[in-house]
């Protein structure tokens, strides 16, 4: 697992990765094989750790939180 620096990120590339984990909370079953498609996604968020599911899994709820506090924090400060 990577150590995201969001304080490199815009708002709009934080909103994109933001999306990018919902969709895979929502679409990726962790104990089926993954498509190649879904490791290019999972790889451009940052996880590279995908034998294990539930570590898979809580990664992914933990980056999404991440993400969503982060944007939250912005948007608290530019208003």
């Amino acid at each position: 697992m990577q150590n995201t620096n969001y304080s490199e990120m815009t708002i709009d590339q934080l909103n994109m990765r933001a999306e990018i984990l919902k969709q895979l909370c929502h679409e990726l079953d962790p104990y089926a094989p993954l498509e190649e498609d879904d490791l290019k996604k999972l790889a451009s968020v940052g996880i590279t750790e995908i034998e294990d599911p539930f570590h898979l899994t809580n990664i992914l709820i933990l980056y999404v939180e991440d993400t969503l506090e982060e944007i939250s924090k912005r948007q608290k400060y530019l208003q």
